[in-house]
């Protein structure tokens, strides 16, 4: 930036007439943006008018800037030839809107022969660029993110009563193998473990459809002398 001394002035359909539009210009971020000089010193912020809400037109919008000691406060200087606004003075529109992201240093700043024609519009991102989400929108976001926790942790209390459900399923059915080589009467150890295995394959079922995801589970049987343990590994995608 700065290529050298101007001998022009802006076309007259690039310059901001309304508050609205100058406004515009100050706050913008995004998009086409860039910071010019014209013969008589003057320095202006210039924006596409197609990156901005509310300001019709296909071409460059320019706002005057000035050096002011706060946004709308009191002016240092008028920011012009190569004069430049050093912090923490600030850059603003001739309203006193700060003009964001405008350089302080006079020589970073164009001459206005260099500001050519507004580029061609994109085919895939028509109309003016969003600087910040709407509430509606941020809101939306949020309450996506809380039913996505809501669902894991549901998840995740399936999986634990899963795991235990299959630890006393499995605990029944050593119980039963203890008691037919002995040969006894079996008591009510076998209903309890067909009705353990039905309650887990109903928490499976449950787990699928509300959380979307895959309940990964395997059981072994580990045998240590006459101790006999159970390892559960549930892992929730």
């Amino acid at each position: 930036m700065g290529a050298g001394k101007s001998h022009s002035v802006l076309h007259e359909d690039t310059l901001c007439e309304t508050h609205k539009c100058r406004d515009s210009v100050a706050w913008q971020t995004l998009g086409d943006i860039k910071y010019v000089i014209d013969r008589h010193g003057i320095k202006w912020k210039c924006v596409n008018r197609r990156d901005m809400k509310g300001v019709p037109g296909n071409t460059w919008g320019c706002a005057e800037l000035q050096c002011m000691n706060r946004e709308h406060g009191e002016l240092v200087n008028s920011f012009h030839h190569k004069v430049s606004c050093p912090s923490p003075d600030i850059i603003t529109n001739v309203d006193g809107a700060l003009a964001r992201d405008a350089p302080n240093e006079y020589e970073e700043y164009d001459p206005v022969e260099n500001l050519g024609s507004v580029p061609s519009p994109c085919p895939c991102n028509a109309g003016a660029i969003p600087t910040t989400p709407s509430p509606s929108a941020m809101k939306k976001v949020k309450e996506k993110e809380a039913g996505a926790a809501a669902t894991k942790a549901s998840s995740l209390d399936l999986s634990l009563g899963l795991a235990a459900i299959l630890l006393t399923t499995q605990q029944s059915e050593q119980q039963q193998s203890e008691l037919r080589g002995r040969k006894q009467p079996l008591d009510g150890d076998a209903a309890a473990a067909a009705a353990a295995a039905a309650a887990t394959a109903k928490l499976l079922g449950q787990l699928q459809r509300r959380g979307g995801g895959e309940l990964k589970t395997s059981a072994a049987l580990q045998n240590r002398g006459s101790e006999a343990g159970i390892s559960i590994i549930g892992e929730f995608l």
